[in-house]
Formats: structure tokens, C-alpha cells, sequence
């Protein structure tokens, strides 16, 4: 994929949650995972989404984009609060 391909990679991912394939919808993560490292095989991926709830953050295999700093937060699906002090 090219830099400006987030659209489509993202119409990929509607895509697939339509199609079934994943259970659980996004928060069957390993199969979103699998099928954005299948994206990824692509091209350069990095994408940030969100459901409206929840925040999904995908950083390239490749290290396309090294600057992109990504923590990982195991929530389960549940409701997971930030807040500034």
C-alpha cells in the first residue's frame, strides 16, 4: 500500500467486520490482528481507529514510521478511562 491508502486499508477492515470473519467483531483481537498483518503484507500499514468506544492502534511490521511511539493495553472489551492531572 501507498502512503495515501489509509482509506482503502481501512474500507478493508469494514469489509471484513462484514463479512463475518470475526466473531466478536473488533474485540476478537486475534483475529483482527491476524487480518491487519495480512494487510500489512501489503504495503506500509499504520492505522488508528476507533469504534467510538474503543481505540485500535495498528503499528507496521516493518517499522514504517519509526517516530510512532505504541503501548500496548490489554482491556478485554471493557471501559478503560484516561484522564489528565
Amino acid at each position: 500500500m501507498s502512503q495515501t491508502d489509509s482509506e482503502l486499508a481501512m474500507g478493508e477492515v469494514l469489509t471484513w467486520l462484514d463479512s463475518g470473519q470475526a466473531a466478536g467483531g473488533l474485540c476478537d483481537y486475534p483475529a483482527l490482528e491476524e487480518f491487519l498483518r495480512d494487510l500489512n503484507a501489503l504495503g506500509d500499514l499504520n492505522l488508528l481507529f476507533s469504534d467510538g468506544r474503543r481505540l485500535y492502534c495498528y503499528h507496521d511490521s516493518g517499522g514504517y514510521n519509526a517516530g510512532i511511539q505504541v503501548g500496548r493495553l490489554d482491556a478485554k472489551c471493557t471501559d478503560v478511562y484516561a484522564s489528565e492531572r
